[in-house]
């Protein structure tokens, strides 16, 4: 199974862990299988399926973003609308208010795009960074359910990024910065990217718990 664009990720196993070896695999049992997909951007996914004799057969899937999501338009202000353009479940449009951080909102920083806090931020949805995101005079308070996660660079301090009970930073790049932050108790910081360069944990403000799952790295 494979997507137009590096971002989809596929979880074969049911173990609710994405992108391990294997994971673009399953095996049809009974006429039907189940595989979950993560993914970031709207795209079109092909599933192919093979037979014992090599046959093959072939559907497309088109991933939607939900309507609400927001992703960067310009590098610019969170609190900016301009800032952001938001999905309205058929296009990307310009938004005319920036993004709360609702649970159920996914909101994208792309990779061309630094986007700087300058307001308090109560996240309970989904933060991806793929480009930057730096601060000033702002927060992100993640609270339970609320995720980040980092495919490009955070700039913060323990008072500008505050990770509480229940809220969870995902390092999903190989190398890169962990970012300093409050991960306080109940929080999870989670290593999901590293392959061939090592990421290092905060030396401070990590009061929480550190899961390390990174089945291809080759470097100790």
């Amino acid at each position: 199974m494979t997507g137009s664009t590096a971002n989809l990720q596929f979880d074969g196993n049911g173990n609710s862990t994405f992108g391990e070896p294997g994971d673009n695999t399953q095996v049809l049992s009974n006429g039907t299988f189940t595989i979950n997909a993560v993914d970031n951007n709207p795209e079109t996914v092909t599933i192919t399926a093979t037979d014992t004799n090599a046959k093959t057969g072939s559907t497309n899937i088109t991933v939607n973003a939900a309507a609400g999501d927001y992703r960067s338009a310009a590098t610019g202000n969170w609190n900016t609308a301009a800032t952001w353009q938001i999905w309205n479940g058929t296009a990307w449009v310009t938004a005319s208010t920036p993004p709360a951080g609702g649970a159920g909102t996914n909101i994208t920083i792309l990779s061309t795009h630094t986007v700087t806090d300058n307001t308090a931020v109560g996240l309970t949805g989904t933060l991806i960074t793929q480009g930057s995101l730096s601060f000033s005079g702002g927060s992100i308070s993640v609270g339970s359910g609320g995720l980040v996660q980092n495919f490009g660079a955070i700039n913060s301090t323990a008072t500008t990024l505050i990770f509480n009970s229940g809220g969870t930073y995902q390092h999903a790049e190989n190398g890169g910065t962990i970012p300093t932050a409050a991960y306080n108790s109940n929080s999870l910081l989670r290593v999901t990217g590293i392959t061939s360069t090592i990421a290092l944990l905060p030396t401070s403000g990590l009061n929480g718990n550190v899961e390390w799952n990174c089945p291809n790295q080759t470097v100790a």
